[in-house]
């Protein structure tokens, strides 16, 4: 799903659970604040259900601290 600049995608972690993945739409690295460091993608926690994932991108994503 695309969200704001980002694209989320949900993946299963072997049948324990869900794990969200957050890139960049336009393919450059995702920047982290506080001090700047570039990722290619960020992820999240392992959940039980994607749409929990998910719920959990969208909150980095909101909180400010990507670019």
């Amino acid at each position: 799903m695309d969200y704001m600049d980002f694209a989320i995608e949900t993946y299963d972690t072997d049948h324990t659970g869900w794990k969200a993945r957050i890139t960049r739409l336009d393919g450059n690295p995702i920047k982290t604040f506080p001090g700047g460091r570039e990722h290619t993608f960020l992820e999240t926690l392992i959940y039980e259900k994607p749409e929990d994932a998910i719920s959990e991108a969208k909150i980095l994503i909101d909180s400010g601290g990507l670019t």
